[in-house]
């Protein structure tokens, strides 16, 4: 009877029910040797540890022999007992402080214990031991098999999260690395650096992790990415319910509408490049983003499920996102605004290298304007979407969107050159007319306007101008550019593309 044979067994090496002593398996047990248990936590714990991840990256670096993961004062913690000491130690010196996915979720803390071995109770998803003979029906991972212990065809619920990253640390070639979680495998000495096209973890609830959200400041010490900043771009994919920043001030949490919405943001978001900074955008295993007591930064955590800033439609709006591109596309400026009145504004973050009128579209007129990379049109979307636009005695907020494709003619095709000059380093006090009186003396202008900030309406001391002809604007550049102002202590610069 294999019962009683089992209870001899556990009497004759007085062992207690549930334990194992593995050097009772001198096939597979190693030599007791200090130095080779490795105490791991895991922090920014976003997405689930299991035994048979640890063990997927853990044996990249050496072979583990045993791994125990468990969760103490809501923190995941665990041991994994390494072959040899030699490497434990290169666990430690690889691993440490190193992130699991990318993104920058599942922070690992490494040191070695003064433990000779492990002893596994068990084998299950938080437990594995190598040194214990397979015992068929389930497997180390933890997973289960179909119908009866013998395992079916049809295995248990995968733990994938994101791709697995491990920056450049791996000693081993890409060719020896398997991709069982998320389709990726360790970075090689060799790869490190290059694009990984990995497409992250799609998304499965309404919530998605950000990760490499710049952290720059403005002239005025205030963060570029606010809470605001995220609403607005995300706010092209989906209807943003909540946002809120996390510890780590390049990550943070975002909360869509429906899980359809949530997967667009990561679809046409996931790598774009934001003030020079690659942002990652992944599914998260949140259901939902809950307000703490301790959210009472507005700056860090904020809702918006009643603001009046929402531009997508569900379903219509799906018919007309697009990638972020350097094409924007502006409406809901006022009737009597040209395209110069609002040039002058987008100017200030980017070169622009064309702009046309599109169809009007329920009521609205529409403008493409075309910056020179995807990186300007995003920082203008996020500076520029609900500018406040005067024309007569109507004012009215901008809403911009990503356009579908780029305007093709080149802005300094004849058809398309509206001859104009960019003024920089105007005095606080310069009006629109003393603009006018200025440049007026070169030739005739069509057009010409100062932008202001929409917070103050003071001027930001950048203007455009617009004249009939390009020898005009040449001109204008030849005898302004370097004039000093009177009662100014700095010359202004005048410059044109054309010339």
């Amino acid at each position: 009877d294999l019962k009683l044979q089992f209870l001899y067994f556990i009497v004759s090496n007085k062992m207690e029910p549930g334990a194992y002593d593995p050097t009772a398996y001198d096939a597979y047990a190693p030599q007791d040797e200090v130095g080779r248990v490795v105490y791991f936590s895991v922090g920014n714990c976003i997405y689930p540890v299991d035994a048979k991840m640890i063990r997927d990256v853990f044996g990249k670096l050496g072979t583990p022999i045993k791994i125990t993961v468990f969760t103490k004062d809501n923190n995941t913690q665990g041991f994994i007992e390494m072959e040899t000491k030699q490497e434990a130690d290169t666990v430690i010196e690889s691993l440490n402080k190193k992130f699991l996915y990318d993104g920058g979720a599942n922070q690992l803390t490494l040191r070695i214990t003064d433990r000779p071995t492990l002893n596994i109770g068990k084998d299950d998803a938080c437990n594995w031991d190598s040194t214990r003979p397979a015992r068929g029906g389930r497997s180390n991972g933890g997973s289960r098999g179909g119908k009866g212990k013998g395992g079916g065809k049809r295995g248990g619920k995968s733990n994938k999260g994101p791709p697995v990253h491990t920056d450049s640390y791996s000693p081993y070639p890409s060719s020896k690395a398997d991709s069982q979680y998320g389709g990726y495998h360790l970075n090689t000495n060799e790869s490190a650096g290059k694009s990984n096209k990995s497409e992250g973890r799609p998304a499965t609830t309404p919530v998605l992790l950000l990760s490499g959200i710049p952290t720059i400041s403005d002239t005025l010490g205030k963060r570029v990415m606010t809470t605001d900043s995220i609403f607005v771009l995300c706010g092209c994919y989906g209807d943003v319910q909540r946002v809120r920043f996390m510890k780590e001030p390049t990550q943070a949490l975002v909360e869509l509408a429906t899980v359809r919405q949530a997967e667009c943001v990561r679809v046409h978001l996931d790598r774009l490049i934001l003030f020079g900074s690659t942002l990652r955008v992944f599914g998260a295993v949140n259901p939902g983003i809950r307000r703490e007591n301790s959210d009472h930064d507005i700056l860090k955590y904020y809702e918006y499920a009643g603001s009046k800033l929402h531009r997508f439609y569900d379903p219509r709006s799906y018919e007309n996102i697009a990638s972020p591109k350097p094409t924007l596309v502006v409406w809901g400026f006022p009737d009597g605004c040209q395209p110069a009145d609002l040039l002058t504004a987008f100017a200030n973050y980017g070169t622009i290298e064309g702009y046309k009128l599109g169809p009007k579209t329920g009521g609205n007129q529409l403008l493409m304007i075309q910056l020179e990379t995807t990186d300007q049109s995003a920082v203008c979307l996020l500076n520029l979407h609900d500018f406040p636009v005067t024309a007569g005695d109507v004012t009215t907020n901008l809403r911009i969107n990503f356009a579908k494709e780029n305007i093709h003619e080149p802005f300094s095709d004849t058809s398309q050159t509206v001859p104009n000059a960019i003024v920089k380093g105007l005095p606080e006090d310069f009006s629109e007319q003393d603009l006018h009186d200025l440049f007026s003396q070169y030739g005739e202008l069509r057009r010409y306007t100062i932008w202001k900030d929409k917070a103050t309406s003071r001027s930001k001391g950048f203007g455009l101008v617009e004249f009939l002809t390009l020898d005009e604007v040449k001109n204008a550049v030849a005898a302004l550019d370097g004039h000093m102002l009177p009662n100014s202590t700095n010359p202004i610069t005048v410059s044109s593309k054309y010339i």
